[in-house]
């Protein structure tokens, strides 16, 4: 089951199965869009014992978000990096200057993560956080992303 936590058109946020954050990211990150994870998401999953994931799409012309943006980012990512049943896997998409520099930030934030991939695209991502998790396929987080962009379109 996929449960929105936030749909609005640049910043979609979701809950697959109750282990599975869903991210896909038009727009600059916000200390809001954090928040939000770190109230309805984040709690859900330090509370289950069963393999976690997170899957971040993310249009590398949104921008870099601001240092405090970034640290807080990094501050809950490298929380739920730490448990050793989480993985997560990240597209950055976009073929601009901007979207380069989006990519090399987000490898820098995430140095010495563990279980962590910078995919080249969705179906490598989904395939590479599917083997982590075991029992969600890479279909099912295909899904998940794919209905999160149809969410967004008019």
């Amino acid at each position: 089951m996929l449960d929105i936590v936030s749909a609005d058109k640049e910043n979609l946020l979701a809950l697959l199965d109750g282990r599975v954050m869903v991210q896909l990211r038009y727009g600059r990150l916000t200390l809001d869009a954090l928040e939000l994870a770190a109230k309805h998401i984040m709690p859900v999953l330090e509370a289950e014992p069963r393999s976690i994931g997170a899957i971040a799409v993310v249009n590398g012309d949104a921008g870099v978000a601001p240092p405090e943006v970034q640290a807080r980012q990094k501050q809950l990512i490298g929380g739920l990096l730490r448990r050793p049943n989480a993985s997560m896997a990240t597209v950055m998409f976009g073929e601009t200057i901007q979207a380069t520099a989006s990519r090399a930030v987000g490898r820098v934030l995430m140095i010495g993560a563990r279980n962590i991939r910078h995919a080249k695209d969705v179906q490598e991502a989904v395939t590479w956080l599917g083997e982590k998790l075991g029992d969600i396929t890479p279909l099912q987080l295909k899904d998940a992303v794919q209905a999160l962009e149809a969410r967004r379109k008019p």
